[in-house]
């Protein structure tokens, strides 16, 4: 018998947070959403939504913990990585549009058979969780990433910041 994505993901949604934590998984977590559709940007396998108060400013404000989980029945990689980003986008996109004065807190959870250890993949999560596996150090990660292109012609080398990218047709029904 053939051990699918669907079936890990049909496992991982009907088990009790508490259960998984027992097994390893230990921040999944909230209302689970299975195959939820992010407009255009695609569908995720798993969504949780956790709701959380935290203080600012001395008063409580609501807090939303999201975390966007990518199944792969066989090695996961920068694609599923890629992948998440995208899902990722879409909800924060979405979050904007809706309730922008919502503070989120964004998780990616890619969960598969193995993992790609053939290349620079492996070290993200050294360099963008914060000092551990789990992410509960806030020191010592990567707070900001950042792309340009550049032009070179008569007048010398320019650089151009690119950044906020969203698809033209998100598919959001506002």
């Amino acid at each position: 018998m053939k051990f699918l994505e669907k079936d890990l993901e049909q496992i991982i949604y009907e088990t009790e947070p508490l259960e998984l934590c027992k097994r390893g998984i230990y921040f999944l977590d909230g209302k689970a959403l299975r195959q939820l559709r992010i407009g255009n940007y695609g569908v995720a396998d798993l969504v949780y939504f956790n709701r959380e108060l935290t203080t600012m400013d001395n008063k409580f404000e609501p807090f939303l913990n999201i975390n966007i989980v990518e199944l792969k029945k066989d090695k996961i990689g920068i694609s599923a990585l890629l992948q998440s980003v995208n899902y990722l986008k879409g909800i924060k996109s979405y979050i904007e549009q809706r309730k922008p004065k919502l503070h989120v807190s964004y998780n990616i959870t890619l969960i598969g058979k193995t993992i790609d250890t053939s290349g620079s993949f492996i070290y993200l999560t050294d360099i963008i969780n914060a000092g551990d596996c789990f992410g509960f150090n806030e020191f010592n990660s990567l707070s900001k990433l950042s792309y340009y292109t550049y032009d070179y012609n008569i007048d010398g080398l320019k650089f151009k910041s690119h950044c906020n990218y969203t698809l033209k047709d998100e598919g959001f029904k506002l």
